[in-house]
């Protein structure tokens, strides 16, 4: 889970699962690559399962910063200049990371202040005003649709991490 740039250094991070004692057995070597090493557990394919999942992550957090900066741009406002607010919105997601494992874990999303009707509307504003300047709105509706999923189910004044068991029943 790693840029190969990172490879050698501090900054490596490193997913092993499998066989503990063959991870133990060449963990001299694997030491030599750097970074952090994490042993995930014996099933071969937990590592993979991790990557999947983070590099999910990262994927659809590039598209809705291009998606951000692509509404931007439609308001005449560049990259450089949006740049520092984009960092300030991506500083609140750690905390929320922390925030929602425990109603994910514990499958109860109770609302603390922003249910998901609430992001609904907010969701079906972006969508609007992207339509109106031209840009694909096409990954925002496909968050809107899984919010009105759940909002349709009866949970629109849950949190939103009410979507983890909407995405996890895609047909449901």
């Amino acid at each position: 889970m790693t840029p190969t740039t990172t490879i050698g250094g501090p900054a490596a991070v490193l997913l092993y699962s499998g066989p503990a004692d063959l991870y133990q057995a060449h963990k001299p070597v694997l030491d030599v690559l750097g970074g952090t090493a994490t042993h995930l557990g014996t099933d071969p394919g937990r590592a993979a399962a991790y990557d999947l999942a983070l590099l999910d992550l990262f994927w659809t957090a590039m598209a809705g910063l291009m998606h951000a900066f692509a509404l931007a741009r439609a308001e005449n406002i560049t990259a450089r200049d949006f740049a520092p607010f984009a960092k300030g919105i991506g500083d609140l997601v750690p905390p929320m990371i922390d925030t929602a494992v425990g109603p994910v874990d514990s499958r109860h999303h109770p609302s603390e202040g922003s249910a998901i009707t609430s992001n609904a509307a907010t969701l079906d504003h972006i969508i609007h005003a992207g339509e109106e300047r031209g840009i694909d709105v096409s990954v925002v509706r496909a968050i809107e649709a899984s919010a009105q999923r759940a909002i349709d189910a009866g949970h629109g004044g849950d949190a939103f991490s009410r979507l983890v068991e909407v995405f996890s029943e895609p047909g449901a």
